[in-house]
């Protein structure tokens, strides 16, 4: 998916530079609509915490019962886990210097406002950094298990790696700016971030359309040949799960694009409520997976599925039945890591 993505981020980081004409917005209103994405980021992340030790959880557990899970979906959910915690924790840190010192009640909006603008400042820059690595980490996330699901075909992978090679240049050219923004006109990044959150809702949906694809397609020649799972999700069921916990990220992604393109200061509010929904997309996935798995008539397993090693071998690739297995009609599988 999921989401994220988004180096859309960038288009947070655009409501701060509104002083260069990005964003036509007062000190005031600016002011308003950051302090509303700090508690709606808070109030999410919040959230993610709970879903994050939930998922951590049912992880721990599959693993101790002989279930192996891939280390990278630990490592890709506390990665993403700790990008949102620091991304919290740094926007705490600047309300502080703000209005936690002795003098912070009588801190003047002009005053605030200037500094959570200002990039010469590391806690004001490195929001930027975090937005795009927040972004790259989902999209990569989602696309090492696209890329698995399709048994690591790297030709189908090809235009979803284009899409993030593209983000990626024009992630680092908005860090860049954001310190040397005497070196590229305005104009010229304003380009550069409607072209950003595009390549991200495309990226995202096209990865996400993918999975939901390989599935489906896997799913439709499971009944058709009369196999169905012995244990674990059904295939049907699974495919659901993954399009309405990525729609969450995607739905972010499409309300960030309308909001920018009408240049609306409440882009910064869906662009920090973005960070915390991309890892929370990857958590639910696990929680509603195990969730469906232990459901009555859902197996045993936790959150895996199954593909019958004889849809596996050359018949799923259009050659027709060659291995012995398809000869003789066994049921034998494979399973599939969707955590």
């Amino acid at each position: 998916m999921y989401m994220t993505a988004s180096d859309i981020h960038t288009t947070g980081m655009m409501a701060r530079a509104s002083s260069t004409g990005l964003l036509d917005e007062d000190d005031e209103t600016y002011l308003r609509y950051y302090l509303i994405a700090y508690w709606v980021e808070a109030t999410l992340f919040g959230v993610y915490w709970f879903l994050y030790m939930v998922a951590m959880a049912i992880i721990y557990k599959r693993r101790a019962q002989s279930q192996s899970t891939p280390l990278i979906s630990i490592a890709g959910n506390t990665f993403l886990f700790s990008l949102a915690g620091l991304h919290n924790g740094v926007n705490v840190y600047r309300l502080l210097k703000i209005y936690g010192s002795p003098s912070g009640a009588t801190t003047s909006t002009a005053v605030a406002v200037s500094y959570l603008r200002s990039n010469k400042y590391w806690d004001v820059y490195i929001h930027a950094i975090l937005l795009h690595f927040t972004t790259w980490a989902g999209d990569s996330f989602i696309m090492y298990r696209c890329w698995i699901l399709w048994n690591r075909s790297y030709k189908i992978m090809l235009l979803p790696l284009a899409i993030l090679m593209a983000s990626l240049g024009t992630g680092i050219t908005s860090i860049y700016w954001f310190k040397h923004q005497d070196k590229i006109d305005s104009s010229v990044m304003r380009y550069i971030f409607r072209t950003t959150i595009i390549l991200n809702l495309v990226g995202n949906t096209l990865t996400t359309g993918l999975i939901a694809y390989r599935i489906w397609k896997q799913h439709r020649r499971s009944r058709k040949a009369g196999v169905h799972s012995s244990s674990g999700v059904d295939l049907f069921t699974l495919m659901r799960i993954i399009i309405e916990s990525a729609s969450i990220y995607t739905l972010a992604q499409l309300l960030i694009i309308i909001l920018f393109f009408r240049g609306h200061p409440s882009t910064l509010i869906v662009q920090h409520a973005s960070i915390p929904v991309t890892g929370i997309v990857f958590v639910l996935i696990v929680i509603r997976a195990y969730g469906a798995s232990r459901a009555p008539g859902g197996g045993r397993m936790t959150s895996k599925f199954e593909f019958p090693t004889r849809l596996r071998t050359s018949h799923e690739l259009g050659e027709g039945d060659t291995t012995d297995n398809a000869q003789e009609g066994t049921s034998s599988s494979r399973t599939l890591d969707t955590s």
